[in-house]
């Protein structure tokens, strides 16, 4: 039997039903593969990305869109959590729909179901302290919410809201400047 017909499903189910989850999980672990994710391995991008243009030539039979170095850029500093798949989809998206990558990332940064201000988890862990960081980064955050809301809450007056959060007026007047709250 060859190695990728163990994988299918015609062949999985038969002794799923008949062994134990953790027999299983030993005669599929013979040899650990571990991959690193695609944001740690930068200098693949441009291979997949060659790869995956190639391949949606072949199956177009048509001309793909030109990828400049500006796209090739955007490609780059993006995390892709999906990792590989994700990055074939986002190649296919910008063969199919003839747009610049520009346009393809601004919309996706759109259409993402998470929030715009949620924040990318990862990043943390290229700091030192990587739970102080993101605990600097969720006090801020919520700072920021809570005078939002307050000076909503005071009808944008500055001084009321300054005397409700129980903080001085310079205070306030830096912590706005510093958010880049704008009233």
């Amino acid at each position: 039997m060859k190695p990728e017909q163990f994988l299918t499903y015609k062949y999985l189910f038969p002794v799923l039903k008949t062994q134990t989850t953790c027999d299983l999980y030993f005669r599929i672990y013979v040899l650990p593969i571990q991959v690193p994710p695609l944001r740690n391995r930068r200098a693949a991008i441009p291979l997949l990305i060659g790869h995956f243009l190639e391949k949606m030539k072949n199956n177009l039979k048509k001309d793909i869109p030109h990828f400049t170095d500006k796209d090739m850029k955007l490609f780059m500093d993006c995390s892709y959590p999906g990792n590989v798949r994700e990055l074939e989809h986002m190649v296919e998206r910008f063969c199919l729909f003839d747009q610049g990558a520009d346009e393809l990332f601004s919309e996706l940064r759109d259409l993402s179901p998470a929030k715009a201000d949620e924040p990318m988890y990862d990043r943390f862990f290229m700091e030192k302290n990587p739970l102080k960081e993101a605990a600097k980064e969720g006090r801020s955050r919520a700072e920021r919410e809570l005078i939002l809301h307050t000076l909503q809450y005071c009808n944008n007056d500055y001084a009321a809201t300054a005397k409700k959060l129980n903080i001085g007026r310079s205070s306030f007047y830096n912590k706005i400047k510093e958010y880049g709250i704008i009233v």
